[in-house]
């Protein structure tokens, strides 16, 4: 009886540069495109899908928002040059921190729920749609009238696949992913609402004691 030849991937198994833009492009497309738990299994065992080269893209992605943002402020309120250029460090040191920060929170809630991944597979994957999503919400966005429509189907679709690529990354099904990936907003929600109502008690309380309000 003949052995069964194991499936090969369709990506070549050789690494290459981390700004093989040719490669970033199938892969993003690939991601965005075919959203699924099979999908980001895949391109988990990509050799270009790794946490270093998800951080990188990220930070170019922020970069570029960033400079845009100087520029534009640069144009209609006569912001400096400095100001471009800080607007681009300040957009990759957020997209950075953003990124690490909420990935080791859904990792770690992962974790408490049974999951088996890693952290490093955790940021890996968010590489493979989390920069052209910054891009594309950030001049799909800029659209007058269709801009907040499109900005909130993109904020949407993110999420989904935030879901789907943190029960590839954990080892989870997909409900305890979703429980990873929403909480942290809810929370923060939460205590955004809290902070807002005693903020709201306090001026009161203060407009009543000094005879403001009656």
């Amino acid at each position: 009886m003949s052995e069964v030849p194991p499936l090969q991937p369709n990506f070549s198994p050789e690494p290459s540069s981390p700004f093989d833009l040719n490669q970033w492009i199938n892969i993003w497309k690939k991601a965005l495109t075919q959203p699924s738990a099979a999908t980001f299994e895949e391109l988990e065992r990509h050799p270009l899908v790794t946490m270093q080269n998800s951080l990188i893209w990220n930070a170019i992605s922020g970069a570029i928002g960033g400079l845009l943002g100087g520029l534009v402020a640069a144009i209609f309120q006569n912001g400096s040059i400095l100001n471009i250029f800080t607007s681009a460090i300040f957009g990759a040191l957020g997209a950075l921190i953003g990124l690490l920060i909420y990935a080791i929170i859904v990792y770690a809630i992962c974790k408490a729920q049974g999951g088996t991944g890693t952290l490093q597979s955790q940021v890996a994957l968010l590489g493979t749609f989390v920069p052209p999503l910054i891009l594309i919400a950030l001049f799909l966005g800029q659209l007058p009238i269709l801009g907040g429509v499109i900005s909130l189907v993109l904020s949407l679709y993110q999420m989904y696949l935030y879901i789907v690529a943190t029960q590839a990354a954990q080892n989870v099904t997909v409900g305890k992913a979703a429980i990873a990936v929403l909480l942290p907003g809810l929370v923060v929600l939460c205590c955004a609402v809290v902070f807002g109502f005693g903020l709201a008690a306090a001026i009161l309380g203060s407009g009543i004691s000094s005879g403001l309000i009656q």
